[in-house]
């Protein structure tokens, strides 16, 4: 296994606090980089999160990104289409990043619902808030299916409008209204 020396995202965003918008981008495409890889082979990750985010330095001053834990990897192509995200009683990822598809256990993996745990993570690496916040595992899933999201620029003005609906359109309730896959969205975040 390769070492790396460096932290975790949310261990950055807990010491620094939201990133700039060009360094919140720079983060989602050195994600999206290896993601769309996965999702050209048929596979999808569905645990895409800022702890599963890592933030080298190979260079001094310059941060590198590695996107982590592909443990709970789907291959797509072989899975029945009735797989639901849940075995024996236990929820494979973590709620606050799933798409709705995923908390409902309705749908088998796409890539999706990766797309709206990256949207997730850049309104996280933006704002320093989770789109959908609360005090239980139950609060969450109800505002993940019913609520939207506060709006990033009524939190940070400085971030434009564009990214904001890119974002936005990451964490919609349809997976047929997001990017398709990580390489549909990284051509819009670059654009």
């Amino acid at each position: 296994m390769e070492y790396l020396e460096g932290l975790p995202l949310d261990e950055v965003l807990a010491r620094s606090g939201p990133l700039s918008a060009e360094r919140a981008v720079q983060v989602a495409l050195e994600v999206l980089d290896p993601l769309a890889e996965a999702h050209t082979l048929g596979l999808v990750h569905r645990d895409v999160k800022p702890s599963n985010i890592f933030v080298t330095y190979p260079e001094p001053g310059v941060p590198f990104v590695k996107l982590l834990d592909f443990g709970l990897v789907n291959d797509v192509a072989t899975l029945p289409g009735s797989l639901r995200l849940t075995r024996s009683g236990f929820m494979l990822g973590t709620p606050a990043y799933m798409a709705p598809e995923q908390l409902q256990g309705r749908a088998s993996a796409h890539p999706t619902a990766d797309v709206w745990a990256v949207g997730a993570t850049l309104y996280e690496l933006l704002t320093g808030r989770l789109p959908f916040d609360g005090p239980s595992l139950p609060v969450i899933a109800a505002r993940i299916l019913r609520e939207a999201p506060s709006s990033i620029r009524t939190l940070r003005p400085d971030v434009s409008r564009e990214l904001e609906e890119i974002v936005m359109r990451c964490l919609d309730k349809n997976p047929e209204n997001r990017f398709r896959s990580a390489g549909a969205l990284a051509i819009a975040l670059t654009s």
